[in-house]
């Protein structure tokens, strides 16, 4: 009766764990090279910059139903932005304008630019696209803490 030939895998970790490593490293680059024509196409009238937005998103991992619908308002969102800005720096990029009495008042655009900057930040960090958890590094969660807090 012969023994069972262990797996390729089993055979390469036995011989050499570095070249098992090595290995393992290059199937997890393979699956990661994701075409962008196999993603899911960007919401109609998206910017250049919210197109990147898409794709990088989606090509750093899997989203849920959820996650694709904040992915969505985020492109869209930084599209919006991108139109501003654009439409702003189109018309001599001024910093004021007159107000309704003649008075000298913030550009409208500025605010809504940085409005829409803090929303586009805010969206990001709701993905968790920024590479930062949503936890703090050394704060427990409920569940390591014993299940309580406060105890």
């Amino acid at each position: 009766m012969s023994a069972a030939k262990p797996s390729n895998v089993v055979a390469l970790h036995m011989a050499d764990p570095v070249a098992l490593l090595q290995q393992m490293v290059a199937a997890a680059s393979d699956e990661a090279k994701i075409d962008e024509a196999d993603l899911p196409v960007p919401p109609v009238d998206s910017s250049p910059k919210a197109a990147a937005l898409w794709y990088s998103a989606l090509k750093e991992r899997a989203l849920s139903l959820g996650e694709m619908v904040v992915l969505e308002a985020l492109v869209t969102t930084q599209s919006h932005l991108d139109e501003v800005e654009s439409a702003w720096r189109r018309d001599g990029a001024q910093t004021t304008s007159s107000g309704s009495m003649g008075q000298s008042i913030v550009e409208p655009r500025i605010q809504e630019m940085r409005l829409l900057r803090q929303q586009v930040a805010a969206l990001v960090k709701q993905l968790d696209l920024d590479g930062v958890g949503r936890r703090r590094a050394g704060r427990p969660t409920r569940s390591q803490g014993g299940g309580e807090w406060g105890k």
